[in-house]
């Protein structure tokens, strides 16, 4: 009998294994001198002239330094190329009132963090970029001023707030009965429709939607920047409640976020003559599929090809704040990425490769082109991420899914303002 639950055991556990067992980092890095002949700062990314989007990808929503590469990106691409505008994996609505804080100093910093749709922007990494956005304009020359845009549709009333504010400007008697209808509709305590209430939004938001499109022209002789605004919100509120009943839930986020990110491209290109930059999770960004359904980069690389350029993000350690049932809370894992690995050897903690460079080296392009284990943890917790490295790991070959890589030896937790749970 003993043998027999020997056997058990052992099986058991070479299951576990198998599966992935959490046993610490490996050593499987890449010879460090190949590495660190290619290795940049931040600072020396270039991108191809043709590029228009340049997305930047983040390992994970809970540390501070992908939160930071955001603004440590976009500041350069500011300073190096035609880039005048970020979008985030955020609100639409929301992050258009940030917006008026960015361009005109409308409310404060603070505020505006607080609008861009998800607790953990509300960091001191984020209120750093809004800042630092806020303060470029303050002394930007006319047409070269930076705008923050949103992608993401999910519960975001504000983009409801956006079309009030517009009939304010063009027709006081629809303000106030759009205003009146929107306050019945939305639960804003729970970030929900109140109950019921989603037949008669989807009918509110298309009669709206054909007001606009039907006096377009009109509407935009008065203010274009506000019927813009107004139009898209509309089209966002649309796309959020196609998601409360969506079988596929995450597939049709996906498919709306890549229409929102071409309107925005389609915006910066006609009305400033600009490029973009987006930024979200590497699932949500790169240009091939990495999971269960087809992801937004997916769709942009298809319809726009080289002219959208991706930038995925590693950890190889990390100490990454996530959700739990009492909050949230810090846990330790290892991605056992051997390019993230590499730059333990470096002085610094932070490198980018890019791809095209690195396939010159036979060493480099043979770990590019493979499917190797790269980090990736979203905004949810699991005990088995503790045991099971496939819960938070995936193996595609890096070069499938982006055009270059920023990798974080170590990465530290975020610490979110006053987190409430939900």
């Amino acid at each position: 009998m003993k043998n027999k639950w020997k056997k058990i055991i052992c099986l058991g556990a070479a299951l576990i294994m198998g599966m992935g067992m959490l046993t610490g980092c490996g050593d499987n890095a890449v010879n460090a001198q190949e590495f660190a002949a290619y290795a940049k700062g931040v600072n020396e990314i270039t991108i191809p002239e043709e590029a228009g989007i340049v997305a930047l990808g983040e390992a994970t929503h809970g540390n501070k330094e992908f939160q930071e590469l955001k603004l440590d990106v976009f500041a350069h691409l500011v300073e190096t190329t035609d880039v005048r505008a970020l979008a985030l994996e955020g609100a639409f609505g929301g992050c258009a009132v940030a917006n008026r804080y960015i361009l005109y100093n409308d409310g404060t910093a603070e505020e505006a963090v607080a609008k861009l749709g998800f607790q953990i922007y509300r960091t001191d990494q984020m209120l750093e970029l809004v800042e630092w956005m806020h303060d470029y304009n303050m002394n930007a020359e006319e047409g070269e001023q930076v705008r923050l845009y949103g992608f993401d549709m999910q519960r975001d009333f504000e983009s409801a707030y956006l079309i009030s504010d517009f009939y304010s400007l063009t027709d006081a008697e629809k303000a106030m009965e759009y205003s009146a209808k929107f306050d019945t509709l939305f639960d804003e305590a729970n970030h929900a429709y109140e109950p019921d209430k989603i037949s008669e939004a989807e009918e509110i938001f298309n009669q709206i939607v054909a007001d606009l499109e039907e006096k377009g022209a009109e509407y935009a002789g008065i203010n274009e920047e506000a019927y813009a605004y107004a139009l898209q919100g509309a089209k966002c509120m649309l796309q959020d409640i196609e998601l409360q009943t969506a079988g596929n839930y995450s597939q049709i986020r996906d498919e709306n976020m890549a229409e929102n990110v071409k309107w925005i491209y389609e915006r910066e290109q006609e009305v400033y003559g600009a490029k973009l930059m987006i930024a979200g999770h590497n699932g949500h960004v790169a240009k091939a599929v990495s999971s269960a359904y087809t992801n937004m980069g997916f769709y942009l690389h298809e319809e726009l090809g080289e002219e959208y350029f991706v930038i995925g993000t590693d950890f190889y350690k990390t100490t990454c704040n996530l959700p739990t049932q009492d909050g949230r809370a810090d846990y330790d894992f290892c991605s056992d990425d051997p390019l993230a690995a590499a730059v333990g050897g470096l002085e610094g903690n932070v490198y980018y490769l890019d791809f095209a460079e690195a396939a010159t080296s036979t060493d480099l392009a043979g770990v590019i082109e493979k499917a190797i284990p790269t980090g990736s943890l979203g905004e949810s917790y699991s005990p088995l991420m503790e045991v099971m490295k496939n819960t938070y790991q995936i193996r595609i070959a890096p070069g499938e899914l982006y055009n270059g890589m920023i990798f974080v030896y170590e990465a530290t937790p975020i610490a979110v303002w006053d987190y409430q749970q939900q």
